[in-house]
C-alpha cells in the first residue's frame, strides 16, 4: 500500500505528539520556518511578560490581544500562567469613571473630593501592579452607589423620553449640570462614602 506525502506527514506529527515530543517545528508552515534559527524566531516573538501586559491593562481583553500581536486564546493562557485571574480593564475603567463623576457632585467637599480622588488614584497603581489586588471596601460601596446613580438617572431620562433604558440612542455616560443628567434626587456619594467607612 502506497502512502500519500500527507498522510506520511500526518503520521510523523502524530508520533511526534505521542512520545511527547514539541510540535513547534512541524508546524503548518515547516518550509517557510525551517530556515530560521532558534533565536531568530525567538526575537521575532511578542513580548508576553507582565510589564508589556501591564501597558495593555486600560484595553479590553481582546484588543490587547491585537495591541501585543497574540491572538486571544494565547493572551488568555499566558495570564493564565501569571496567575492573573480576571483582566482587569473593567475594574481600572470603573475606577475613572468614578473619577470622573465626582467633580460632577455638587454635595461633596473639595476635601471629601480630593481624598476620595487619592484613594481612587492609589487603588488604580496597586490594581496595574497586582491585577487581582481586591478594591477598598469604601471605594466598592461608592462603586456601587454610583452604577445606581446612573442606572437611575437614564430611567428617569427614558421615562421622560419613552425610550428604555440603556438602549443605542443614550449616549450620555456622566451625569450633566441639569435636566436627565442631574444629579437630584439620587444617592449621594458623600453619604455613600460615610456609610462604608462606618462599616
Amino acid at each position: 500500500m502506497v502512502k500519500s506525502k500527507k498522510s506520511a506527514d500526518a503520521e510523523k506529527k502524530f508520533a511526534a505528539r505521542k512520545k511527547g515530543g514539541d510540535d513547534d517545528s512541524n508546524s503548518f508552515d515547516d518550509g517557510l520556518a525551517g530556515s530560521e534559527s532558534g533565536e531568530e524566531t525567538a526575537a521575532m516573538a511578542p513580548d508576553l511578560s507582565m510589564e508589556s501586559l501591564r501597558k495593555v491593562f486600560h484595553l479590553p481583553c481582546v484588543d490587547a490581544a491585537v495591541a501585543l500581536g497574540v491572538a486571544h486564546s494565547k493572551l488568555k493562557r499566558r495570564c493564565h500562567k501569571l496567575k492573573i485571574a480576571r483582566w482587569p480593564q473593567r475594574k481600572l475603567a470603573s475606577l475613572v469613571f468614578l473619577r470622573d463623576a465626582l467633580p460632577n457632585d455638587p454635595r461633596l467637599s473639595a476635601s471629601q473630593r480630593e481624598g476620595i480622588i487619592a484613594k481612587i488614584d492609589a487603588e488604580y497603581s496597586k490594581v496595574m501592579l497586582d491585577p487581582n489586588h481586591p478594591l477598598d471596601k469604601e471605594l466598592e460601596q461608592l462603586r456601587k452607589s454610583n452604577y445606581k446613580l446612573n442606572y437611575n438617572r437614564k430611567l428617569r431620562c427614558a421615562a421622560k423620553s419613552g425610550k428604555r433604558a440603556g438602549s443605542a440612542g443614550d449616549t450620555e455616560t456622566a451625569p450633566s449640570a441639569g435636566g436627565c443628567g442631574s444629579w437630584q434626587g439620587a444617592p449621594d456619594l458623600a453619604a455613600a462614602a460615610g456609610e462604608a467607612r462606618s462599616r
